[in-house]
This record gives C-alpha cells, structure tokens and sequence, in this order.
C-alpha cells in the first residue's frame, strides 16, 4: 500500500514538473516571439520609411486616402502581430496544456491576416479616390470641386464594400444592404437637392430676364397707356 502511495506522488511529482517546464519554455517562446516580432516590425519600418513610401503620397497629395494613417506604421503594426500570434499560437499547442487558448490564438492570427488583406484594398481603392478626385478637382471643367467630390465618396464606397467581402468573420450581406440603403437615399437626396438648384435657378433667372424686358419697353407700355 505504502508502494503504490509512494509510486504515485513520485508519478504525479514528474508530471507537474514536466507541465511546469512546458509552461516556462512556452513562456519563453511567446517572449523570444514578441521580441522577434518588434525587430521584424522595426525593420520594415525602417525599409518603408527609406523608399520613402509615406513621403512619395504627400508628394503627389494622395495621403488623405490613408485616413491618418502611414504606410510604415500599418506595415509595422502588421508584421509585429502576425509574428506574436504565430509565435504564441505554436507554443501555446506544443507546451500548454489549454487547446482553447490554441484555438484562440491560432484565430487571432487568421483575424489579423484577414484584417491585412482588408487594409491593403481599402487604401489602395482610397488612395485611388483620392488621386482621381484631385485630378477632377484640377480640370476645367463647371463644378470640378463637386464633382471631384462626389467622386471620390462614389469610389470609396466602392472600395469598402469590396474590403469588407474579404473579412470572412462579419455578416457581410447585411453591412451590404445597409450601404446600398445609405447609397440609394443619398442618389435619391442627390436628385431632389439637383432639381431644386435647377428649379430656383430658372426661377431667379427668369425673373431676372422678364425684369429686363420691362425696363426696356417700358417707354412702349407708357405710350400704350
């Protein structure tokens, strides 16, 4: 009897050691992947920021399609969490007893991939806009302000609902039908707020031209009279 008790506290004294050093070299992994993932992120910032990416949209007035961000800080953002969670997620399946938290990682790190790709066409179709809106905006053409405008909301509406089918994880037909929703009342709002120029436009022009008229046969009407 004394055996077996003695037997089992030495089995189960093995065990919680072993889960013990498991613990500390996952530990170990997650940090040495932390630490890997800001060199990484460092040094893409760094590469970006000597091609000059962020310097090369000012120069061309495009930076506003980046919404306050910069290419280098996104990039660096990126790569830094995509390096953590790959780290964590493997260390977290070969040393710790917790296959939820596996799976959690493992998701986190799906997420933010998806979350890259859903970044790059957003900015891109942004970007885009952006450079074709200030190109109407420089033409000659009546209400180039508008018109550059209106383009650019046109194609960014676009670009984020082609972004959002790439997020797998949202319920993608309802945010689609809430922005057709947003986009047929604004065409519709367009419409009305067109007419209505229009309408008071001619309105004022025509009085302004039937005023004329008179003052110009006026002395015809006084001999009539």
């Amino acid at each position: 009897m004394a055996t077996d008790i003695t037997a089992y506290l030495q089995t189960l004294g093995v065990g919680f050691t072993t889960t013990l050093v498991d613990l500390l070299i996952g530990t170990v992994l997650i940090a040495i992947g932390a630490i890997v993932a800001w060199v990484l992120g460092t040094i893409t910032k760094y590469a970006l920021d000597k091609m000059g990416v962020d310097a090369w949209l000012k120069k061309h007035k495009i930076e506003k399609g980046m919404i306050g961000f910069s290419v280098s800080g996104l990039a660096k953002l990126f790569v830094e969490l995509i390096v953590f969670f790959a780290f964590a997620a493997s260390a977290s399946q070969m040393y710790y007893p917790l296959p939820g938290l596996t799976q959690l990682l493992y998701k986190a790190e799906n997420v933010v991939c998806e979350l890259l790709k859903f970044s790059v066409i957003l900015f891109s179709g942004l970007l885009a806009a952006e450079d074709v809106s200030n190109r109407i905006k420089a033409s000659k053409i009546s209400f180039a302000n508008f018109w550059g405008t209106l383009t650019e909301v046109f194609l960014a509406l676009i670009t984020l609902s082609i972004a959002l089918n790439s997020l797998t994880f949202l319920n993608y037909n309802a945010i689609i039908e809430r922005l057709i929703t947003i986009i047929m009342w604004g065409v519709v709002g367009f419409v009305i707020a067109i007419g209505l120029g229009v309408g008071i436009a001619i309105g004022l022009g025509g009085k302004d031209i039937v005023k004329d008229i008179l003052k110009k046969k006026k002395s015809y009407f006084e001999n009539l009279i």
